[in-house]
């Protein structure tokens, strides 16, 4: 499904589940808060997590949180946002297979998927045989077995990851009968996508465009989140290094 930007794609979410307790994470995203108290039909639930005594919560956490509120969807940022941790491998797994097995709807707001910056943003590391494609990122695609029948939905759009905030288009991949009732609610909420932003933004979407602008951002990027650390590694009154 194509929307016109991530807070249009997350309404159209929220507006297509009926009698819900939505369960988020604080600290997320800001706007998910107002989003969730915008529908009569949805129960905002807080995961009840220690964020200072570990930032993500353990898959054993998340089961017991979704089954004991009886919850019917989740709706998180990863990585996330303003937060950075970053939910992957065996533990994004673990989540996927939790949602799939208690039937909770996994709403995954993945817009800052190629702010990656673990392995090698250079593509140093990269075997050969790899795909030409590849490039270090996270998503909870990974883990899906089947669209149509894991209660997984994947929010993206090219406002962070392309650094196209004006361009507001954005991607919903989930089950047929969630993308069919997000489509219906988006006809009335928001009127869809502008057309000529979704031309214009086509030839963003090429994949070796993807993959030669997403190195090309971690490198980037990289560079300042390393400077942001060291300074705060350093002790009160001390001088800060230059960003070379």
């Amino acid at each position: 499904m194509i929307a016109p930007g991530g807070r249009a794609a997350c309404s159209r979410i929220l507006a297509s589940l009926n009698n819900t307790q939505v369960g988020y994470f604080l600290p997320d995203y800001t706007a998910y808060q107002e989003a969730l108290g915008l529908f009569m039909g949805i129960y905002p639930v807080v995961m009840d997590h220690d964020y200072l005594e570990s930032p993500l919560m353990s898959p054993k956490s998340f089961l017991r949180q979704v089954t004991r509120s009886g919850l019917g969807a989740v709706l998180m940022s990863n990585p996330g946002n303003p937060t950075g941790k970053v939910l992957e491998g065996e533990m994004l797994e673990e989540y996927v297979r939790i949602a799939r097995q208690a039937h909770c709807l996994l709403i995954m707001d993945e817009f800052y998927s190629h702010f990656y910056f673990e392995g090698s943003a250079s593509g140093i590391g990269f075997r050969p045989g790899d795909n030409p494609q590849r490039f270090p990122s996270v998503s909870s695609a990974a883990y899906v077995n089947d669209v149509d029948a894991d209660p997984i939905c994947i929010i993206n759009g090219f406002t962070k990851s392309w650094r196209c905030p004006g361009i507001r288009v954005c991607w919903v991949v989930g089950p047929k009968p969630m993308i069919a009732n997000m489509s219906a609610s988006g006809s009335f909420m928001d009127g869809g996508a502008c057309h000529a932003f979704q031309s214009w933004a086509l030839p963003l979407m090429e994949p070796d465009f993807i993959r030669e602008d997403a190195l090309a951002l971690q490198a980037h990027f990289r560079i300042k989140r390393d400077y942001m650390l060291v300074c705060k590694a350093l002790p009160p009154g001390a001088e800060r290094p230059g960003v070379d």
